[in-house]
């Protein structure tokens, strides 16, 4: 859906190399597909290419393909290391667009936009990674150290009522906005697109609970590597 919403606005920059149909005389005017033996992510630099030279990049939602997945999680790490390092150089590639008013709202807003998610991502993530790791020590240093103090926090649970109050409105009201907000989307989306949620539920949870750890630790290391010019490689 968020595609879509990209494609109506001409901010989309990426066509999936799984499904993309080129106009052969557009591609031919920009050079077709260059042998940069460099680059990872060849769907998208062809993409950001054609954005660079003014082109238009259209979705068509009820396309249907298939493609092959990742079956382990190395595989997976090694495929998101490729995109991610692909998406770093192909930015860097075309820098010039960023806040171009010749590109329009694509250089103005949807550029910064691709760049600032990743840091709120990696620095969101920290900071709940490290309020989780600074409360498991403080918890793990207090039961060692103070008598009955792991039993009396496992088996001690606040009422609904002392839960409720003990918690500070102007932080957790907008955290309840934004979750009731998302799920509405997932679920709009899903119907949108005709798809059955009942049956991603799982998937889904998965998805939203674990996957933001996995993709800021792999944004993380792909920047290093590109920091430290490691070879590029499938």
């Amino acid at each position: 859906m968020i595609r879509k919403i990209m494609c109506n606005f001409g901010t989309l920059s990426i066509t999936p190399g799984v499904l993309s149909i080129y106009r052969m005389d557009v591609l031919r005017k920009v050079g077709g597909f260059t042998k940069d033996e460099h680059n990872l992510t060849e769907d998208l630099e062809i993409a950001m290419r054609l954005k660079y030279y003014g082109y238009l990049i259209k979705m068509e939602p009820r396309s249907i393909t298939y493609t092959h997945v990742p079956s382990t999680m190395s595989d997976l790490w090694r495929q998101r290391i490729r995109w991610a390092r692909g998406y770093i150089y192909n930015h860097v590639k075309y820098c010039k667009m960023f806040f171009s008013k010749k590109h329009g709202i694509f250089g103005v807003f949807q550029l910064p936009v691709n760049v600032l998610a990743i840091i709120l991502l990696v620095a969101n993530i920290g900071i709940i990674a490290y309020d989780l790791l600074n409360r498991a020590f403080d918890f793990i240093f207090r039961s060692f150290t103070i008598p009955d103090y792991f039993w009396t926090v496992i088996t001690d649970w606040p009422s609904a009522q002392e839960f409720v109050l003990a918690r500070n409105i102007q932080v957790y009201l907008p955290i309840i906005i934004a979750f009731v907000l998302g799920i509405y989307l997932v679920i709009f989306a899903h119907r949108f697109f005709q798809e059955q949620f009942r049956k991603q539920i799982t998937p889904l949870i998965a998805y939203m609970i674990v996957m933001p750890y996995f993709s800021t630790v792999n944004w993380v290391s792909s920047v290093v590597q590109e920091v430290a010019k490691t070879k590029r490689k499938w």
